[in-house]
């Protein structure tokens, strides 16, 4: 995994602008809302960075298409690449997360502890997820709950491929990760054999969650293969390369005292 800082900086946009495609730069352009347009570039040109890395190939040679339910998937000179991956981004936070098999996806929730959140938004959770939060008294730790809860469920449905089409009701998060540990093991009531490895993390400014099928059931709609290797890293600016001709340079990682700290 890659945590990505997508905070304002005009040269590093222009530079993750350069490696975007035509369609691309026309996607961010037609983003309005405050900050969606920087978000997209940087966490674009990051995942392009990545997968060239990852699968040896020149950015001119990939694309991205979406499934039904919009999660992407990479093409390289038109077929589909043999990695599954997934992306999200909230405020000044990116996290990207690649598996060379299976399924992923990840979600990060940057924390607004000014902003009331309705309980409305509970309505996404199980009768007995609700039932947490009902004999949490205290704000901070029913506010660090919501985000905990939201990302493990969000990362869960992204990395079936169904988002919120799929009912979020109808599991329960493991005990385990609700009574506060780090990771566990999930299995969907319909599909048992597909191991489910979710893991949370984060910091006083975010909560991040992935979900990783350690099953070997393969990835939508690409083979399956053996369960891949999570690391967490951070770009402190847009890696050098790929480029649309020549070869392709490994993204180099530079950490800086000034960032926000590791989860």
């Amino acid at each position: 995994m890659v945590l990505v800082d997508l905070s304002a900086d005009r040269r590093r946009e222009q530079s993750a602008t350069g490696l975007l495609n035509a369609a691309e730069q026309d996607r961010a352009a037609r983003l309005i809302l405050p900050g969606a347009g920087r978000e997209f570039v940087l966490c674009r040109a990051a995942l392009r960075a990545l997968l060239c890395s990852a699968l040896d190939c020149d950015n001119a040679d990939l694309t991205f298409r979406t499934e039904t339910h919009g999660k992407p998937y990479a093409l390289v000179r038109g077929r589909v690449a043999p990695v599954s991956f997934n992306v999200s981004h909230s405020g000044d936070h990116g996290l990207i997360a690649i598996a060379p098999h299976g399924r992923v996806g990840v979600d990060i929730e940057t924390h607004d502890w000014a902003f009331d959140l309705p309980a409305g938004l509970l309505s996404v959770f199980s009768v007995r997820e609700r039932g947490d939060f009902a004999e949490t008294r205290d704000d901070a730790r029913w506010r660090q709950r919501f985000y905990r809860y939201w990302t493990l469920k969000e990362s869960l449905i992204k990395g079936v491929g169904l988002g919120f089409a799929m009912n979020t009701t109808r599991f329960d998060l493991p005990s385990a990760l609700r009574r506060g540990e780090a990771d566990g093991v999930f299995r969907f009531h319909h599909q048992p054999t597909a191991n489910w490895h979710l893991a949370t993390f984060g910091n006083r400014a975010f909560t991040a969650a992935v979900a990783i099928d350690y099953s070997g059931r393969g990835m939508s709609p690409h083979e399956s293969g053996p369960s891949p290797r999570t690391h967490r890293r951070r770009f402190s600016r847009l890696p050098a390369g790929p480029r649309a001709l020549g070869p392709v340079t490994r993204p180099r990682v530079v950490r800086h005292p000034h960032l926000t700290p590791d989860p």
